[in-house]
């Protein structure tokens, strides 16, 4: 989606233009589990779900995915960095307290994600 990543390529989706909610869901299928990442925040401002591939590699212009391949990773590890991004913020010189991040592994697909942050809205 961009290249101007910190690290590496990186997407984004805004919430609430085209991210419909504060949250993602990662799955694993092989495990049956995911994980949910929600913005629980009782204001419900504006904000952008941010995912960089850390480190990038050399394949973020290839045509087989961006995902790098080991002997460009010389040992180390690979992931993604998610971070939501508050655009709003607060006036310059006063305290502002951003949205908390509730993270829950469960059982199950994004349905049961959307269950965890059902439930936050709740109150539950």
């Amino acid at each position: 989606m961009s290249a101007f990543g910190d690290q590496g390529p990186e997407q984004f989706y805004a919430y609430p233009d085209t991210q419909p909610e504060p949250w993602v869901a990662l799955q694993s299928a092989k495990l049956g589990r995911s994980v949910y990442i929600g913005a629980h925040d009782p204001a419900d401002r504006k904000k952008v779900v941010r995912l960089e591939l850390v480190p990038s590699g050399s394949g973020t212009m290839r045509e087989d995915g961006n995902w790098p391949r080991p002997e460009e990773l010389k040992g180390l590890p690979v992931g993604v960095e998610l971070s939501f991004v508050d655009c709003i913020g607060g006036a310059v010189g006063k305290d502002y307290e951003a949205a908390p991040v509730f993270v829950r592994f469960h059982d199950g697909d994004w349905r049961e994600s959307r269950e965890v942050y059902e439930g936050w809205k709740a109150g539950k």
